[in-house]
């Protein structure tokens, strides 16, 4: 059996690579690009942190879990950790992936560094500094430009973890998720990336197309300039993230060339357009992931049919069990999504296939081509109605999923008294060596 390195970052719009951003400077990703079976069409099954990466590892839809914000609890559920251990794999979690609650593992045999977000509820970080506030999307305008971040302290202590455990050898394959939390706001990236972004143009007159009415309770004031500045921080994050990816590669490559090798991210980030900052939205740029898979028995192909996280899932047990992953390669089905507004109460769903985008809510009906629209402004369901009822098909009744909600609401419950009575300490928390005092600089 082979090695299974899942590199999983957190905010990576698929949107954003070299190819449609002429400026972003992404060598490691580029030379992936040439050897990867490359997804261009990949989407997370929700467009949120917990959600999205409880879907992913247990396989299910965050609809039938029931979570749906990141305050809902993942219980007793088997995650691809607890199938993977079954199958004979050393399995290890290093850094990210958002667990709530008193198991911080959920099938991981190993678990290091810990995670950058609390794992209480009603718990804030005292240890931010000025950007205290700022990992949240309401108030990720508050700090950005470039210099010392707590993201950038958490990530760099994941890559230096995760290389001391990739030099150790051991008789059993490995399954391995590295979680980055870059390019996550707070905007701030290293100093020679932001500024070289400052040379370049960058078009921001996307941030005055119209967002759907669901999504003007989101909206956030920014300016042209503001948006330029906080995409050269975001550009910048992707590129540090991207040498974190090479170092990590070129150490699997040396570990063993047969590795399966995977970069993803949970979610994508608006950054500015329509005002719409971090994710929630159905829009390509908070639902479309970056997805490379790096399989040495695989010519380099790029496929344009649409997958999921939830296909991810499927295909690595599929791999772990045949060094295969045809499930991946071989799907012709709908990607759905879901996502729960809770700024006004709207459970928004979208069915995407064939390069057509269903999305419905509580108050009306899109279908969008994103061949033709890739900015998604056109709304074509009235001259395209035998399609838009072909895909309305798979959308779940908006009161079962509240159902689902509300089960899961209740287990979480129960969990969060038992954490008030026994005020546990947060073991997994990542302790910053910095106390990020000094304010990120812009120009």
């Amino acid at each position: 059996m082979n090695d299974i390195i899942l590199v999983m970052s957190d905010q990576h719009s698929g949107t954003c690579n070299s190819r449609q951003i002429e400026s972003l400077n992404t060598p490691n990703l580029d030379y992936l690009e040439k050897t990867s079976q490359v997804f261009e069409r990949a989407y997370c099954n929700c467009p949120l942190c917990v959600p999205s990466r409880m879907s992913f590892l247990t396989g299910k839809k965050p609809s039938k879990l029931g979570i749906l914000n990141n305050d809902l609890v993942l219980d007793k559920e088997d995650t691809i950790a607890t199938k993977m251990n079954e199958k004979g794999y050393r399995t290890i979690l290093v850094g990210r992936m958002h667990f709530k609650g008193f198991d911080q593992h959920h099938g991981f045999q190993e678990r290091y560094v810990g995670d950058i977000t609390t794992q209480w509820w009603n718990e804030k970080r005292n240890d931010l500094g000025v950007f205290a506030g700022t990992m949240q999307m309401k108030g990720c305008l508050k700090e950005y430009g470039y210099g010392e971040s707590p993201v950038r302290e958490f990530d760099h202590a994941v890559l230096v973890k995760a290389i001391e455990l990739l030099r150790n050898k051991d008789d059993r394959p490995i399954f391995m998720v590295i979680g980055f939390y870059g390019p996550h706001f707070p905007y701030c990236s290293k100093q020679d990336f932001y500024i070289q972004h400052l040379k370049d143009h960058i078009d921001t007159k996307d941030i005055n197309l119209d967002a759907l009415d669901e999504y003007q309770p989101m909206k956030m004031n920014s300016n042209q300039e503001e948006v330029f500045k906080i995409r050269c921080a975001y550009y910048g994050m992707i590129e540090e993230l991207d040498s974190y990816i090479g170092t990590i590669h070129k150490e699997i490559r040396d570990r063993n060339k047969n590795s399966l090798f995977i970069y993803t991210s949970d979610h994508g980030d608006q950054i500015g357009k329509r005002h719409l900052f971090g994710k929630k939205a159905m829009y390509e740029d908070s639902v479309r992931i970056p997805m490379y898979i790096e399989d040495p028995s695989r010519q380099q192909t790029r496929h344009i049919h649409e997958v999921s996280l939830l296909d991810l899932h499927e295909a690595i047990l599929e791999y772990a069990d045949s060094n295969s992953m045809n499930v991946l390669y071989l799907k012709n089905s709908p990607v759905e999504i879901c996502s729960w507004l809770e700024e006004n109460n709207q459970i928004m769903q979208a069915v995407i296939w064939n390069g057509w985008k269903y999305i419905s809510s509580n108050r009306q009906e899109y279908l969008y081509y994103l061949d033709n629209d890739p900015l998604e402004i056109n709304n074509v369901i009235n001259e395209y109605k035998e399609i838009a009822c072909q895909l309305k098909q798979y959308i779940e009744d908006p009161e079962t999923i509240r159902e689902s909600i509300l089960s899961r609401s209740s287990i979480t419950t129960k969990i969060k008294q038992r954490a008030i009575e026994e005020k546990p300490e947060s073991f997994a928390r990542f302790k910053f060596s910095n106390e990020f005092e000094n304010k990120p600089k812009k120009e």
